[in-house]
């Protein structure tokens, strides 16, 4: 697979921090979950869709490796590393692009709730087929 379109497959946005010297592994997961659903939308996989199927995405599994850092601009970046029937895999890191400093890698697992039964289930055959798509290893 060419590596720029890999490349293409990454989701990465602008992240401001009030306080760069610490802050809430609750802080960062909220961070990240803002960024992959802002990366959903841009999958086109929007929440009236996920209205629509009666499901949403939930957190299901997450390994976390954070450092202290000092910084200026951060950025947030995620991917898709894999997609099983049962969830998708994802990559979250936030790091300085300045000093070239990795802050915060993550790594979940992603289930899809059925809103009707409280229950995991498959994900969707479009969510399935979109995630996919865009696997970036």
């Amino acid at each position: 697979m060419e590596n720029s379109h890999q490349e293409n497959r990454f989701f990465e946005q602008e992240l401001r921090l009030e306080n760069y010297h610490l802050f809430l592994a609750s802080d960062l997961i909220q961070q990240m979950e803002k960024c992959v659903n802002a990366h959903n939308l841009h999958l086109g996989l929007t929440p009236e869709y996920f209205d629509q199927i009666q499901h949403q995405l939930v957190i299901k599994e997450i390994q976390t490796e954070r450092k202290s850092f000092y910084g200026e601009a951060l950025k947030i970046r995620t991917w898709v590393k894999q997609t099983h029937e049962l969830y998708v895999v994802r990559i979250t890191i936030i790091y300085c692009q300045k000093q070239q400093n990795t802050i915060w890698i993550n790594q979940s697992k992603w289930g899809c709730l059925d809103l009707k039964t409280k229950r995991l289930n498959r994900l969707p055959p479009t969510v399935f087929q979109i995630y996919k798509a865009n696997e970036c290893i």
